[in-house]
């Protein structure tokens, strides 16, 4: 909006990982609200950088030797704003400051305990609802294996349940009725209807 004019940014609350704002602006000579949430203490902080990655991992186990296809690692995780489980993929907050690479690697051994072993392509930010939150978001396609000490490394609320899918058995889920994140929804139907996702 070239023609808007921000006049303040008030935040309204003091949680930890997500927190209300109201920005008052004006455009065309009149004075408006709106209600957003950020994940930065300020939102305007950071602009530019994302604040989490999405990792779409495929699991190689045994593709080289000839005894296993390619699965697409998906989840499924208790979300408190839905109340329900929702399909989706491994992902979380870029710490600190951790680079997009690292924080990718760490999500996925704690949410699914498998390894990240080459990373093959990286969004661009993304944004899912810029109309509710300024949360940006990388999506990292890469490889992952199986470690000797396949263990999950989850947060005390978290609660997700691991499935590595081939891509037969990824029909199932592109189908479903059930909750589903919307950017993992599309790299499912992707991989399923083309046998890749790149």
């Amino acid at each position: 909006m070239s023609n808007a004019e921000l006049v303040s940014t008030e935040k309204l609350t003091n949680e930890r990982w997500l927190n209300l704002f109201v920005r008052t602006f004006t455009h065309a000579g009149k004075t408006y609200r709106w209600l957003f949430s950020s994940r930065k203490p300020e939102p305007d902080q950071a602009r530019g950088l994302p604040d989490a990655v999405l990792i779409i991992p495929i699991l190689l186990d045994g593709v080289a030797a000839g005894t296993a296809e390619p699965k697409l690692v998906a989840t499924r995780e208790w979300r408190v704003p839905i109340w329900d489980y929702e399909w989706g993929v491994p992902a979380g907050l870029i710490d600190g400051d951790e680079s997009v690479e690292e924080a990718a690697r760490r999500e996925l051994l704690e949410e699914t305990g498998y390894e990240l072993v080459e990373i093959q392509k990286v969004s661009p930010i993304n944004y899912s609802s810029t109309g509710m939150t300024d949360e940006g978001i990388v999506m990292v396609f890469c490889t992952c294996r199986t470690p000797r000490d396949l263990r999950q490394r989850l947060d005390g609320a978290e609660t997700i349940d691991v499935h590595p899918l081939t891509i037969a058995q990824l029909d199932d889920v592109v189908a479903t009725k059930q909750p589903i994140n919307g950017r993992a929804w599309m790299v499912m139907y992707m991989y399923q209807r083309l046998g890749r996702y790149l």
